[in-house]
This record gives structure tokens, C-alpha cells and sequence, in this order.
């Protein structure tokens, strides 16, 4: 909210008259509301219109489209980000990601990862009735290294799709990220040569589906080119066999695959994978396979038409996906440069008239049940027109075989409309990284320059604004520089992170398990001066762009010689990040804050002395002595207020366990491998555990490497008599898979000799977002209660998500990480409920560290010691 704080309460009618006026030759009026005779789609009324969107999307989003209608601020954005990207510097570099993160990636794209995009997808469906188009945001690859390493992103991502709520997703691809550049380029020419000359033969060519037509561009092609070579022929049928892996996988789960469209010098190409897979997997009245059909090219009705008519002659029900097209500049200079008539309609109109017959065409194809249509479009009039086709012909606004489609961050205002007039309408959703989504926000930012000024339904925007300031969180936003009561301020915090989702319900009485209601009665212990500080660390960390700009700082000035830039940089981090994570810089701090904790909130502690990844003998036993002070300050506070948290990376140097999880993981391949160090019978892998670490058997330990195990199993053995003799549970943290192994070794094997009785003091930790973490836990679960061993389990969703992922991919494996949100939260559940058997049948002990409320209501029926790590 600290955005609309700057709003004004009510935009200026002399602003909104210029930010109107000033409107392109190429926008449409905005349609008259439908009048009852039809009732197609009805924009008149933004506040009812836009009535599902949350108050702050809709500020983020008039930010966004308010500065890309500035077209030389555009221009000068786009050259500073091409410019700090291709930059050696890395502050600059890191700069301008977060810039772009910040900006047009939030604003065009659903996030960083697989988890961002899902939530983004069911948050759409359930929220919104809007379906998704998944787009993992690749294109343009170089080689077939490439190609397999973004075949592994879409599989990923229909595996994900597959997960979400049933047909709320689909999946778009491009081909370019599937098969080389080059080799497309091949084929399109060998295709458009083929066009020219009919006696032309292909023996790689297996489609009977045509593809280019008489007004189709063929002087890209002046001259016969050579045969494809023997390699680009089994190169040709590796990308075939990368798309059908892709369709396979969609046609099990019965998700629509899109094929984009892309520029003419490779489309003829791109139309043949797209129809050979549309002849081999769309079966039926539903097709699988969508080809794209782009209405600026004046080729595209008599192109569409003829691949459709050929379709129904081979029996096969053709998907189409209509778009306007997306890369104007790029052919208009492209038939400059070779002296050629440019491939595209002269005038926006004729544009807007191919759109509309082409989408005529397919709409009686989706009434005869030979075909489906997506369309794509921001246009207004195109909508309308569409939508009032449809009800003559009498087309179910439920029909599947029709949908609409909006760029994500675009033309809200008609996809709000189509969606209320019953329609299904779905958001193109890209995902991934800014740095591998950047060509595409560069084409966005490029295309869209001046978009508020000639697009009317994003126009839209503005005149929602006005509403805005009726609204109880403008109220509030508004207000808050006056006075800030405590109780607001704990309601701005009870939402403030984005881990969670939102609040659940109110418990009623016959169920209360966690009220989070009264926020006032909720944040009542404690002192306002907590909560403002609170809601300044948390809203500046909503930040994205000061956040990355804020890291990129610190680094650069913590990695310099200059005394004074190095102490500025650590006092605004003690002033921000540190106060607000830590309990202080030294164990009186820490001890404080424990015992604050405990006498005034009821809250115990999980003590950790922050040390990790230990390079040498010489560092872990530093650390060791860190841990043991630790404990000793633990078991002077009040009783019961504290437990401890180890790493066992701080007292084992990283390059031991490395060696020790590598010979772990050949065991569990090789159950004859002898480990004569090795003393736990707790199983420490499973089946399912990513074995893919070690490829080959790996040498035995070295008499020194024995050594220092042994070494560093005696500094946790002192650690956990430590704890033993003052009775404080010592929680063990998980940490990378690639060392995790040796990490349960540890822990199982002081879980064995010191976890008596009733009361466990070791506790290992189970992260739910690994797919094989539930078989791992109940397996040394189970382990344990066969050797009379208590086991204490603290479970976590996990922290090294991008490392695993990048890992994984890096060695051609799956990611061991769950592909969504949504299947973490079922491990984490599903575990929680294995682990609160064991605490009712008192074998077995566990704290549940979780932010998610969902979760905390599942579990807290049965009393277990809950953690917020």
C-alpha cells in the first residue's frame, strides 16, 4: 500500500482528459454496454468489471502500463537494460534485473519458478475463473545441448500443469527452443523451394498437411537450396522426437498443447512440427495440438484455410490459436533489406479484418465439430464480434473448442468482460527467470510502447483508479501518516508476507482450532514500536527492486577494501535485516531476546549460533566452541524457554561429507559395499532419493578422511552430552542434497546412542519439498523404533530450491524438488500426520516449522512443539 499512499484520492479530470485525447489512430472507440438484444460483452462498468482484483495488483498494474505509455522513457529503459546486461559489471548488472523484476517481469510474467507460476495459476482459477497458458519462457536455441535442456523445462512444466486444478492450465512452446535456429531456417527453405517447385522431393518430410500457400513470402528462398545432410536429417528427427515426448505427456494428461507462431524466415518450419504432431495426437472432438495462426501476414486466411480443409480431408480435428502477431519491426526491415514487399497487411484495419474472418472461419469449423479456437486478442471490437458469432451460431459458452486469451498484465478489461459474459478466457502466463524471460519483456516493452495510450481496455485502468479511493485500504494508506494505530499495523502484518496464503476463515466455535481474526487481540503482546518496525522491514522487502539493488550493494561493498564503505554497508544491514532476522550480534543479545520472548509473548526459542559451511579442522572446531557456549547461555535461561540449532556443515568440513554422502549413496545402490567407518543401522536413503549425485563407485575414505570423521563425530557427540546433561533439545538443520546423506548419518547416529526414553534430545529435519522425503522419514522412523530409539523430527519445506533445481538440471535429472507448491504442502501434511501418530503412540517426538496457516490449522488438533523457522 505504500503506492497508493502517492496516489492521489482523486485523479484530475484535465489528466485523464490528456492521457485520452492524446490516443493513436490505430486504437477502437470502446464499445457502447450491450444492449439486452446483445448481451455479448458488457465493459461499461470498470468497478464491477475489475470487482475480483485485489487493490494493489490493480495500482502495480496502472504503474506499470502509466509508464509504458511514456514511449521515450520506454526507449531509454530498453537501452539501459540491453546495455547493463551485456555489462561485465555485476552490480550494474544485478541492478537492471531488479529493475526488470520489479517492473515489466512482475507485470508480464507469473514469477521465477515452477512454484511461482502454480500459484500464480490456481490463484487465476480459483479467484478469478480465469484458465492459464503456461509459457516456461524459452526460445531461440543454438544446439541440441539447448534444445534438451529446454525440452526438460516444458516436460517440467506439463508435469506441473498436470497438478493444478483440472483445465486450468494449458501449455504453450515454441519450436525454437526445441530444434537449432539454423536447422529451422533449413527446413523453411527446403519447404518454400518445395512450394515453387511441386517435383522437389523431401524424404524426411512426412506431413500432408500444407503448410505455405501461393501468397505465402517465398523470396526468402532466391535459389534451390542443398539436401538437409545426413546429420541434419538425425537432427531433424531428434527435434521431431522432442516435440512428440512433449505431446505424449500432454495427451495423458489431457492438457492443450499451443505451438507459437514466430518470424516467416522459419514459420514454414514451425508449421510443419506443429501439423505433424497434429496428425499423429489429435484424435477426436478435442485436439491436443494448436498451431498458430498470426492475421498480420497476409498469407494467413488462405494459409489457415488450406491447412484446416487438409485436416478434415485426413481425418484430423485441427487446433488454432489466432493472434494479430508480434514481430512487425523485425519482417517489415527483413523485406527492406531483400527488396521485397513486406509480408504484412499495409494498415492496422486489414489487420483487424483477417483477425476477424479468420476467427469467423474457425468458429464454423467449432459448430460442424471439425476443429478448435483459441483467440487471442486485446482488440475490443474483435471480442465482440467473436462473442456475438458464437451465440448465432449457437456455440456453448461452455464449449471447450472456444476460448479467448489475453497476455498476462494486458487487456484485463476484456478478459474480465468475456469471462462474465460466460465465456472461458484464459492469461498467457510466462514464468522463469528475468534473465532467460528478458527477450520476451523486451518485445513486450517494444511492441506495447505507449500502450496506455492506444489501448482502450488497459485505458480501463485509470478509471478504475478513481474507485479506488472508496475502498478500506485506501482509507487506511491514507490515514497512515497520521496516526498508526497498533491495531492496523497488525493487520497490515497479518498479510504481509507472501509465503502464506490467506487467512482462513474465522474457527466457529464448535471447531476452534487458530483464530486469526482479531488481529488487534492477536498482536496484543506486542509493543507498537515492534510492529512499525516490522511493517517497515516487511514492506521494503515487498520491494523487489530495492531488495535486489539493496544485495547487489552490500556484496560489492562487504567484498571492498574501503573501511568506510564496508562499515555503512554493515550498519544498514544491522539496522535492517539483522534486527529484524537476528536476536543480536553477541549471546547477551541472544539472551535477551529469549527470555523477552518467553516472560512477555509465552514463545520458546530454537537457538542457532549462525555458523556453516566450515572448510577445515581448524574452523569447526571454532564453531564447536560457538555451539557449546550456545548451550551453556541456553541452560541459564528459564527453563524449557530454549533449544539449540546446529549445521552439521560448521563442525564437518563440506569436502568430508561430500565423500561420505557419495560412498551413502553407492551403498544404497550396491548393498555390498562394505563402509567399515560406518556404525548407524538407521537407513539414511530410499528408493526415491537422488542417487544421480554419484555416477560411479567412489574411492573408499582415506585413513586421514577417517580420521577427521571421526574428529568431527566427537564434536557432536560434546555437543549432544552437552545438551543431554542440561536437557535442551538440539534440532539438527537440514541442508543440500549433495551432502544431506552424511548429514542423517551424523544425526541417526547420535539420534541412537543419546535419544532415551520418552523425550528425544536429537532431532533431524525432513524437508518436504524433496520427493523422497516422507519414504526417508518413515523409513528411519520405523528404523528407529526397531532399535528402541525416540526419534524427534523437525519438518520444513525446504530452503535451497534454486540450487537443487539448477543442480539437478546441470547433470540431465530430474529435479529431486516436488514440480509444485501444492504437491510440498501435501508432503509437508502427510508427514506432519505420520509423525502426530507417533507423538500420540509417544514414539517419537516432532516440531513443525511452518509459515503456512493451512498447515498449522491441519496439525494443531494434537499438541506437538510448533516452530516458525
Amino acid at each position: 500500500m505504500a503506492m497508493a499512499t502517492k496516489i492521489p484520492a482523486r485523479i484530475p479530470p484535465s489528466l485523464l482528459a490528456r492521457s485520452l485525447s492524446s490516443a493513436s489512430s490505430i486504437a477502437e472507440k470502446l464499445p457502447k454496454a450491450s444492449s439486452p438484444a446483445s448481451p455479448a460483452i458488457d465493459l461499461s462498468d470498470t468497478q464491477r468489471l475489475f470487482a475480483s482484483v485485489p487493490t494493489a495488483s490493480l495500482l502495480h498494474s496502472l504503474a506499470n502500463l502509466s509508464a509504458m505509455a511514456a514511449g521515450p522513457l520506454v526507449d531509454v529503459g530498453v537501452a539501459v537494460l540491453r546495455a547493463a546486461l551485456a555489462s561485465e559489471g555485476q552490480l550494474l548488472r544485478a541492478a537492471a534485473i531488479g529493475v526488470a523484476r520489479a517492473t515489466v517481469h512482475r507485470h508480464f510474467c507469473a514469477g521465477d519458478g515452477f512454484e511461482d507460476a502454480g500459484r500464480a495459476v490456481t490463484g487465476m482459477w480459483e479467484e478469478q475463473g480465469l484458465r492459464s497458458i503456461l509459457d516456461y519462457g524459452m526460445e531461440d536455441a543454438e544446439d541440441s545441448a539447448a534444445c534438451d535442456r529446454n525440452l526438460a523445462g516444458f516436460l517440467r512444466t506439463v508435469e506441473m500443469a498436470s497438478s493444478l486444478p483440472p483445465s486450468s492450465a494449458s501449455v504453450c512452446i515454441k519450436i525454437t527452443a526445441i530444434c537449432p535456429i539454423s536447422l529451422l531456417e533449413r527446413v523453411s527453405d527446403l519447404l518454400r523451394w518445395e512450394q515453387q517447385d511441386p517435383t522437389l522431393r523431401l524424404p524426411w518430410k512426412t506431413n500432408s498437411i500444407p503448410v505455405l500457400c501461393d501468397s505465402s513470402p517465398l523470396y526468402l528462398t532466391r535459389s534451390a537450396p542443398d539436401p538437409l545432410t545426413e546429420m541434419e536429417e538425425c537432427d531433424l528427427q531428434l527435434a521431431s522426437q522432442r516435440l512428440s515426448k512433449i505431446c505424449e505427456q500432454c495427451t495423458e494428461a489431457n492438457i492443450p498443447l499451443l505451438i507459437d507462431a514466430e518470424y516467416t524466415s522459419v514459420q514454414p518450419a514451425i508449421d510443419y512440427f506443429t501439423y505433424s504432431a497434429a496428425v499423429q495426437f489429435n484424435h477426436g472432438n478435442h485436439p491436443i495440438v494448436f498451431g498458430t495462426i498470426q492475421a498480420y501476414l497476409r498469407d494467413s486466411k488462405e494459409r489457415m484455410v488450406n491447412a484446416v480443409k487438409a485436416a478434415e480431408h485426413e481425418g484430423v480435428s485441427l487446433g488454432v490459436k489466432l493472434v494479430r502477431g508480434a514481430y512487425i519491426t523485425r519482417e517489415t526491415k527483413l523485406a527492406s533489406s531483400l527488396g521485397a514487399p513486406s509480408p504484412i497487411h499495409p494498415s492496422i484495419q486489414e489487420t483487424h479484418n483477417c483477425f476477424n474472418s479468420c476467427a469467423s472461419f474457425m468458429l464454423e469449423k467449432v459448430r460442424r465439430g471439425s476443429g478448435a479456437v483459441m483467440l487471442a486478442t486485446h482488440n475490443v471490437r474483435s471480442g465482440q464480434i467473436a462473442a456475438e458469432k458464437a451465440t448465432e451460431l449457437g456455440i456453448g459458452r461452455v464449449d471447450r473448442k472456444l476460448q479467448f486469451a489475453q497476455l498476462m498484465g494486458m487487456a484485463d478489461g476484456l478478459t474480465y468482460g468475456l469471462r462474465n459474459a460466460g465465456f472461458q478466457v484464459s492469461k498467457y502466463v510466462p514464468f522463469g527467470p528475468v534473465e532467460q524471460v528478458m527477450p520476451y519483456l523486451l518485445r513486450r516493452a517494444e511492441e506495447n510502447r505507449g500502450l496506455l495510450c492506444t489501448t482502450t481496455v488497459d485505458r480501463q485502468l485509470i478509471s478504475v483508479s478513481h474507485t479506488l479511493r472508496s475502498r478500506p485500504q485506501m482509507a487506511m494508506a491514507t490515514k497512515i501518516c497520521a496516526r498508526i494505530p497498533a491495531s492496523l499495523l497488525a493487520r497490515s502484518l497479518s498479510s504481509a508476507s507472501s509465503l502464506t496464503e490467506k487467512h482462513p476463515e474465522a474457527p466457529s466455535p464448535a471447531n476452534p482450532v487458530i483464530d486469526l481474526s482479531d488481529t488487534q487481540r492477536l498482536f496484543a503482546s506486542i509493543p507498537t514500536a515492534s510492529l512499525l518496525h516490522s511493517l517497515a522491514n516487511l514492506s521494503a522487502m515487498a520491494a523487489g527492486t530495492l531488495v535486489d539493488v539493496g544485495v547487489a550493494v552490500l556484496r560489492a561493498a562487504l567484498a571492498s577494501e574501503g573501511k568506510l564503505l564496508r562499515a555503512a554497508a554493515i550498519g544498514a544491514a544491522r539496522a535492517t535485516v539483522h534486527r529484524h532476522f537476528c536476536a543480536g550480534e553477541g549471546f547477551e543479545d541472544a539472551g535477551h531476546a529469549v527470555t523477552g520472548m518467553w516472560e512477555e509473548q509465552g514463545l520458546r526459542s530454537i537457538l542457532d549460533y549462525g555458523m556453516e559451511d566450515a572448510e577445515d579442522g581448524a574452523a569447526c572446531d571454532r564453531n564447536l566452541a560457538g555451539f557449546l557456549r550456545t548451550i551453556e547461555m541456553a541452560s541459564s535461561l528459564p527453563p524449557s524457554s530454549a533449544s539449540v540449532c546446529v549445521k552439521i556443515t560448521a563442525i564437518c568440513p563440506i569436502s568430508l561429507l561430500e565423500r561420505v554422502s557419495d560412498l551413502l549413496r553407492w551403498e544404497q545402490q550396491d548393498p555390498t559395499l562394505q563402509l567399515p567407518w560406518k556404525t548407524n543401522s538407521i537407513p539414511v536413503l530410499c528408493d526415491s532419493s537422488p542417487l544421480y549425485l554419484t555416477r560411479s563407485a567412489p574411492d573408499p575414505l582415506t585413513e586421514m578422511e577417517e580420521y577427521d570423521l571421526r574428529l568431527a563425530l566427537q564434536r557432536l557427540s560434546k555437543i549432544c552430552e552437552r545438551c543431554t546433561e542440561a536437557n535442551i533439545p538440539l534440532l539438527i538443520d537440514a541442508e543440500y542434497t549433495s551432502v544431506q546423506p552424511a548429514i542423517d548419518y551424523f544425526t541417526y547416529a547420535a539420534a541412537v546412542r543419546f535419544n532415551h526414553g520418552d523425550h528425544p534430545i536429537v532431532f533431524g529435519t525432513i524437508q518436504a519439498y524433496l520427493r523422497d522425503s516422507r519414504e526417508r522419514m518413515v523409513n528411519a522412523v520405523r528404523a528407529a523404533e526397531r532399535e528402541g530409539v525416540s526419534l524427534g523430527v523437525k519438518l520444513v519445506r525446504g530452503a535451497y530450491m534454486t540450487r537443487e533445481t539448477k543442480l539437478a538440471s546441470s547433470m540431465g535429472a530430474p529435479s529431486p524438488v516436488h514440480p509444485s507448491i501444492q504437491e510440498t504442502h501435501n508432503c509437508f501434511n502427510s508427514c506432519a500426520s505420520f509423525m502426530l501418530e507417533k507423538v500420540r503412540r509417544r514414539s517419537g517426538a516432532v516440531v513443525l516449522a511452518t509459515h503456512n496457516v493451512r498447515s498449522g490449522r491441519c496439525t494443531v488438533l494434537i499438541k506437538p512443539y510448533f516452530a516458525l523457522v
